[in-house]
């Protein structure tokens, strides 16, 4: 049963943190205060920001990208750990 609600949690947790989130509710916050930063940047010159919020949407997309990639690492790990565990006959 625990491991049941573990596994629900991280699944829940990958599914609130992965790209598929941002992407389902628009541009996160990191974005736009990377947008906003280049605004003041840039002196409201419509060209800067235009090209710096390209960069700055890459850099945040690879972030997010980054990071699903690491969260779904570590349950992959755990899972197999447990699930190495469970065979073996350890206690969990």
């Amino acid at each position: 049963m625990r491991f049941r609600i573990f596994f629900f949690v991280i699944i829940l947790c990958m599914f609130l943190f992965s790209s598929t989130f941002f992407l389902f509710f628009g541009i996160s916050i990191c974005e736009i205060e990377l947008l906003l930063i280049l605004v003041e940047l840039s002196h409201c010159d419509f060209t800067l920001i235009s090209d710096y919020s390209v960069q700055a949407l890459f850099l945040s997309a690879y972030t997010e990208f980054t990071f699903t990639v690491f969260l779904t690492q570590g349950f992959t790990f755990c899972t197999n750990r447990v699930l190495k565990m469970k065979r073996t006959g350890n206690s969990v």
